[in-house]
């Protein structure tokens, strides 16, 4: 048994059984009882079974553990409520006692006079016995059958007896025949053994209890019934011993009563502790079920030894009839403990079936209870007999309101019928099981959507409905749907949405012949607010321009967000093809309204394609034409709208296979430089060349750089195909300087894409270029625009710093066709300048040109910078050039373009000359 969650220190039994169990920790509890007793009454013998000192202890050490005993057990009465009076009463007959003991002890060790008897002490002992009986009796039990409080009876008049004859032959008979002393004297002579025959009957009476359902604990019982027992015993040798004259302080009979008040002490303990019961090393003591035979052996061994030591027990038939009667209890007792071993294995498999089902339907009338789901019994006609209370949670209504009703009277109308159909289809097929979906109209008049599993009970007596409200799922169900169909930011339909509205649109065009646009749209400049003002600004941003396009059109037409700054709008059913290009045209009035976010006043434009429906485009070619033709507005300038046109889809499948010729020119080496001389105006010398792109196309033949550059840099090529031409231009470079003496002091430019210069790996490019060319980096130019002084400022002037540490020479290619060039000329680490050939194909016309020349080389001479004019095609350009002062030319008038070959054949031709 547990109790309080702490272990039982001493006595244990099972639930269903009454043998008792000793564990290990009870021993050593029992143990330390016996070494208490042992020492106490070890250190009376020590000091002298009559001496003083050992009355003083004798007497102190009863009075001490009656009362202590009195106090263990009203503490448990307070701590228990079950058998709270039983252990009152036995705190209250220890207490009596123990005061008794004490008035005694003051007349014997204090006073040092005789007890006289009667006296007060008498009065303490007296009143124990009564109070210990009803304490006995008190102790709580199940209730039992007649049969088992006969039996009960019986044993107790078994015990009666015997012990009534154990008495008088030790006791009454000689406390009747003494005879002395006032009548109060005489009766409470016969009281203290009477009473003592009273308390130990009850005693084994209670322990006999254990078999018909005593709720205190065995091992409780067995202290309880040890301790009443050995006061008994006490009371009695008392009596004796005193009839005798043999009492005397430090008798070795008062043990009886010091261990019979310490079991009390014990038995209060254990009840309040909890069961540990130990497989290993236990002691099983079943003192129930034989104690009343027992009793029996005491009794007719009393009176045998009773006659045999008056010599009156000789005769064979009074022999045989002693043993006749010892082997039938003998018998007796072994019947009744196979009986009891048999009874106690029919309960304990009684109680284990019996608690596995009472557990299993708890459980189940638990689960049915708190079901989430609606469980609905019919008989075979289809009205309820059960229904469980989740009914009233999910539809407002009392599962009793629905007993004998029909469960279609809860459904909706068309619903009602349904099920009505469904019920008789399964009762011609019992076992089977449907699903059924409708919807249960609740109390409040809502319609519950319901997915029910409806069961045809297998012997054909009626149905079982589980019905699920399903409305969280059907709420969850659309929002999902919506999500997967709906701009989480603006809360437009998606792409996906958008594609499929195009394509039922495009599938009723056999029933409309109305006009049908697609509308593409992409916010110009989009980028700049969201690096500006940051993400947060440009998605309201985004939210006002959704909401204007909704505006702008019918409640007919879709608006969608395809990600990003993309919008689409698809027009069904228009008047005309122009009626697409007015809504774009409102749609661009009415974004370049002024927009008002975060305490800002911010304008957007759009550029817009339109794709008006011809006849024989899929949904893909609309979107795809509109697109196209979005990218023709943006591409001049924005804030503007473009209708397709068949030439804009030639022209993107021109791009594309441009786009995949070039991604494998460079693998198949079609990428070549050509090189054009760079001459001194006042000799004519060769001092430098500039390395120009080439592509030989297969398909393509020649194809300039003005070509296929700007693809390259849309497709992310430019970084591969600008590192193969610097290469390639320094190893071409390096060779000529180390074979031919004419070109030792040969210089290279090469034009670099700002997109390649702002590239994190440009300077390990240009190492690795002179590294592994062997060219010295004063012989390496790299020519820019000058557009690219003003972006990025601050970083171009680092990487430029880093480029001059090296010692690469830095040129302006196109000088003066820029913006505000002038005013960060000064700030750039810039050796070259060179002349646009707008500025020299002018000089020989004497217009404004030459003027604007002759400044540019004068400030390149006030700023230590060289000047090569670019474009000279004739000689008078050529003296104008030289007269102004410029350094160095290119020109058709010195050599076109030419390959490294012709190169080295124009330099062997001018060495010949």
């Amino acid at each position: 048994m547990r109790r309080s969650g702490r272990p039982l220190q001493g006595f244990t039994r099972s639930a269903d059984t009454t043998p008792v169990r000793v564990t290990r920790h009870g021993l050593r509890r029992y143990a330390l009882a016996c070494g208490v007793t042992a020492g106490w009454f070890g250190l009376q013998r020590v000091l002298g079974e009559h001496s003083v000192v050992s009355q003083w202890v004798s007497n102190v050490g009863l009075v001490a553990v009656a009362l202590a005993a009195s106090l263990c057990c009203l503490l448990r009465s307070a701590l228990e409520p079950l058998g709270r009076r039983a252990w009152v009463l036995l705190g209250l007959s220890a207490l009596s006692w123990g005061l008794g003991q004490a008035v005694w002890t003051v007349y014997v060790s204090v006073l040092g006079r005789e007890v006289p008897f009667p006296s007060y002490a008498d009065v303490g002992h007296m009143l124990s016995v009564p109070l210990l009986v009803a304490g006995l009796l008190a102790l709580p039990s199940a209730p039992t059958a007649w049969s088992g409080r006969v039996r009960l009876l019986l044993d107790g008049c078994l015990v009666a007896v015997s012990l009534t004859m154990l008495s008088w032959q030790l006791v009454l008979a000689d406390t009747v025949v003494a005879g002395t002393g006032s009548l109060l004297a005489q009766a409470l002579s016969l009281a203290y053994p009477l009473g003592d025959l009273v308390s130990a009957t009850v005693a084994l009476v209670a322990l006999a209890r254990v078999r018909h359902g005593s709720r205190v604990p065995t091992q409780v019982l067995v202290l309880l019934v040890a301790g009443s027992l050995s006061s008994a015993v006490a009371d009695s040798g008392f009596a004796f011993t005193t009839l005798r004259g043999s009492y005397g302080g430090g008798h070795p009979i008062d043990v009886c009563w010091f261990v019979g008040y310490l079991a009390l002490i014990l038995a209060a303990r254990v009840q309040g502790a909890d069961a540990t019961v130990l497989d290993e090393g236990d002691v099983r003591l079943d003192v129930t079920a034989s104690g009343p035979y027992a009793a029996v052996l005491v009794g007719v061994g009393t009176a045998v030894g009773t006659q045999w030591a008056s010599g009156e027990l000789g005769s064979f038939l009074t022999w045989s009839t002693v043993v006749l009667l010892v082997v039938l209890v003998l018998r007796q007792v072994l019947a009744v403990q196979e009986n009891g071993l048999l009874t106690r294995s029919l309960e304990r498999r009684v109680q284990e079936r019996a608690s596995a089902l009472t557990e299993r339907e708890s459980w189940f009338r638990t689960l049915v209870q708190n079901l989430s789901d609606v469980v609905t019994v019919l008989d075979h006609t289809g009205l309820v007999t059960y229904q469980t209370p989740s009914a009233e949670e999910h539809f407002g209504r009392a599962p009793d309101l629905s007993l004998g009703m029909s469960l279609g009277q809860w459904w909706s109308p068309l619903d009602a019928i349904r099920l009505s159909t469904l019920l008789d289809e399964l009762g011609q097929a019992p076992g089977s099981t449907r699903l059924f979906n409708g919807e249960v109209l609740a109390v409040d008049d809502r319609l519950v959507p319901v997915e029910a599993t409806v069961t045809s009970v297998a012997d054909g007596a009626g149905f079982v409905v589980n019905a699920r409200d399903v409305t969280e799922r059907r709420r969850l169900e659309r929002e999902l749907s919506h999500q997967a169909f709906h701009d989480s930011l603006t809360g437009l339909a998606n792409r996906a949405l958008f594609r499929d509205r195009v394509h039922h649109a495009l599938a009723t065009r056999s029933r409309d012949t109305t006009p049908l646009a697609v509308l593409f749209l992409d916010l110009d400049a989009f980028k700049a607010v969201n690096d500006t003002f940051g993400h947060g600004t440009g998605d309201l941003l985004l939210q006002q321009v959704a909401d204007r396009l909704a505006l702008c059109v019918r409640p007919s037409d879709t608006v969608a967000r395809f990600g990003g700054d993309e919008f689409a709008v698809l027009l069904e059913s228009l008047e005309a093809d122009s009626s697409a290009a007015e809504v774009a045209r409102r749609i661009g009035a009415s974004l370049s309204a002024p927009v008002e976010l975060a305490e800002r006043v911010l304008s957007i434009t759009a550029s817009c394609g339109i794709a008006i429906y011809s006849g024989d485009e899929s949904a893909e070619d609309l979107l795809r034409n509109a697109d196209l033709a979005m990218y023709r507005a943006k591409g001049r300038g924005g804030a503007s709208f473009e209708v397709f046109e068949p030439g804009m889809h030639s022209a993107l499948i021109e791009r594309l296979e441009l786009e995949s010729d070039l991604r494998q020119a460079l693998a198949r080496n079609e990428l070549v430089l050509d090189y054009q001389p760079t001459v001194t105006l006042s000799d004519r010398r060769w001092v430098g060349t500039e390395a120009l792109l080439r592509w030989h196309s297969p398909s393509r033949g020649l194809v300039p750089p003005l070509s296929f550059i700007g693809v390259a840099e849309d497709i992310g090529l430019i970084g591969e195909i600008g590192s193969w031409v610097l290469r390639e231009a320094c190893r071409q470079t390096a060779l000529w300087r180390s074979t031919v003496p004419e070109l030792e002091i040969l210089t290279v430019a090469v034009n670099v894409s700002p997109l390649q210069l702002v590239r994190p790996d440009f300077l390990s490019v240009v190492d690795a270029a002179l590294l592994d060319s062997g060219l010295p980096a004063a012989a390496l130019v790299i020519e820019l625009t000058e557009n690219i002084l003003i972006e990025r400022t601050e970083d171009m002037l680092d990487l430029l710093g880093a480029l001059k540490e090296r010692g690469v020479r830095l040129a302006i290619d196109d000088f003066g066709t820029g913006y505000s060039s002038l005013s960060y000329l000064s700030r750039f680490p810039v050796d070259i300048l060179k002349i646009d050939r707008a500025f020299v194909s002018r000089l020989a016309e004497g217009s404004e040109e030459e003027e604007l020349t002759r400044t540019i080389v004068r400030l390149g001479q006030s700023l230590a910078l060289t000047t090569v004019a670019e474009g000279i095609e004739q000689t008078d350009q050529l003296e104008a050039l030289r007269v102004m002062g410029c350094d160095l030319g290119q020109g058709f008038l010195f050599s076109h373009p030419i390959t490294p070959d012709s190169l080295l054949a124009a330099v062997v031709a001018m060495r010949t000359a």
